[in-house]
């Protein structure tokens, strides 16, 4: 049940394949006395139960089946098959699933909390066969592995649409509860992120009233690639929000949303990546350009990071990872896409040493002094998320890595903002071009006092 560490990238040329929320609609192919699971949700508790028998409405969970049958091996016998339930206890899913492929369908259907025969010949109509069963949790949130079982000896396909939901939550019943308030998180972040938009802007005003030419296209490379970084965050939150607000009213992510925000957020960290790399190699610190013909596998490099981190955040998001809750970050592709970020850490921290100690001028050796460490803090992000993450219980730990990931990300991009103001910039970077106004030859006679002919 473990994915190779090349599938995640075969995800991002498949983008079909984004997670749906959960209202599922798919099918299944079940071999003889086989059985899959479909999805994962985390349900809510509700500790009044103990006390008494809760009401259908009291309970914290819902569950909605409509199972068509599609096909069937040649056989007399009517199929059996089973709606199986099984929770995160390790007597239910977890030890079940260490031999799931070796188990037959009685060993799951006695690790599930509760199963229920699927009727056949309402499932071979038109209509289907429709079921519905409340979830009663009393201590504590906990994920349920939502499976089909065969139990006869010959394959079998269905239909299904499938529809979870937390139905104490209110108005974000159709998220699993480890999504619940990644709304009110995303709107936050999106006021933080726009506020910093407004900063730049204003610096980008202020350095355009110190250019002769005073045209926006006139930037420097490092204010236009901080400015997209910006922007890049504020569209991936905006984004997310937009996904988050669909989400409670369908049940469903959006593939083009989800895509965007993850998109977005990472194209922004990545550019926050290069850009301090870039300082600490000296550019826009000793020199007023950037080299970019001396940095082209740095770029590269970024890029592939960047394409890597994004395909395994889709596939974290999706539905191949239904029989797990192993954060991403700890699977074969997350480790190796944190030992990266190490290498960033330490191409940043060797270079930043190397340009301080062949630097003799005070003025570039101020920004080493002063903003050097802050901004390699930088590169302990996505290290801190991943092990913060393995710390905390899985139906906390989507809100946790947003909250520390974004937070992390917002203060240094405000840093960087902070830095590149005129006033602050002028004393340790060196961000001034040299900008030659066009003088015609009168003026240029005048200016020579009428030798202009020897010129």
């Amino acid at each position: 049940m473990r994915l190779s560490v090349l599938e995640p990238l075969l995800l991002f040329s498949c983008l079909s394949l984004v997670v749906r929320g959960k209202r599922l609609a798919g099918s299944v192919l079940l071999g003889k006395y086989q059985a899959k699971v479909v999805t994962k949700f985390c349900f809510d508790y509700n500790s009044d139960c103990n006390k008494k028998q809760c009401t259908p409405e009291e309970h914290p969970g819902m569950l909605n089946f409509v199972m068509k049958a599609v096909s069937q091996g040649v056989s007399p016998t009517t199929p059996k098959t089973y709606i199986a339930l099984l929770d995160d206890e390790y007597f239910s899913f977890p030890e079940v699933s260490q031999v799931w492929d070796e188990a037959n369908c009685t060993d799951i259907l006695k690790a599930s909390k509760a199963s229920y025969m699927i009727d056949w010949s309402a499932a071979a109509t038109t209509a289907g066969y429709t079921f519905q069963t409340p979830l009663i949790e009393k201590l504590r949130p906990r994920w349920w592995f939502i499976a089909f079982v065969s139990c006869s000896p010959f394959p079998l396909e269905l239909s299904y649409d499938v529809h979870l939901q937390n139905q104490l939550k209110g108005r974000e019943r159709e998220f699993s509860m480890d999504r619940i308030g990644t709304e009110s998180l995303t709107i936050g972040f999106c006021l933080l992120f726009a506020a910093l938009l407004v900063l730049q802007i204003s610096s980008l005003k202020m350095w355009r009233g110190t250019s002769r030419s005073g045209q926006w296209l006139k930037q420097h490379p490092a204010l236009l690639m901080l400015t997209a970084a910006v922007v890049l965050a504020l569209f991936g939150h905006m984004s997310w929000f937009w996904d988050c607000w669909g989400y409670q009213e369908s049940g469903e992510d959006s593939d083009l949303w989800m895509l965007l925000g993850r998109g977005g957020i990472i194209a922004s960290k990545a550019t926050v990546s290069l850009l301090l790399i870039l300082l600490a190699s000296g550019e826009c610190v000793c020199t007023p350009d950037i080299a970019w013909s001396s940095h082209r596998e740095l770029v590269a490099g970024m890029v592939i990071f960047a394409l890597i981190g994004l395909a395994l955040e889709l596939w974290g998001d999706s539905e191949f990872r239904s029989t797990t809750t192993e954060y991403i970050y700890d699977t074969r592709p997350g480790m190796m896409l944190v030992a990266f970020d190490f290498l960033w850490m330490w191409l940043y921290i060797s270079r930043s040493w190397r340009t301080f100690s062949q630097e003799t001028r005070i003025k570039p050796r101020v920004f080493y002094k002063t903003y050097g460490f802050s901004f390699g803090l930088w590169f302990t992000a996505l290290p801190m998320v991943a092990f913060i993450a393995r710390l905390v219980d899985a139906w906390v730990r989507y809100r946790i890595a947003l909250l520390v990931g974004n937070i992390s990300h917002a203060l240094c991009l405000g840093l960087l903002v902070h830095t590149f103001r005129p006033t602050v910039a002028t004393k340790i970077y060196e961000l001034q071009r040299c900008e030659y106004e066009p003088v015609n030859d009168e003026e240029l006679d005048r200016m020579l006092g009428g030798n202009a002919d020897i010129i």
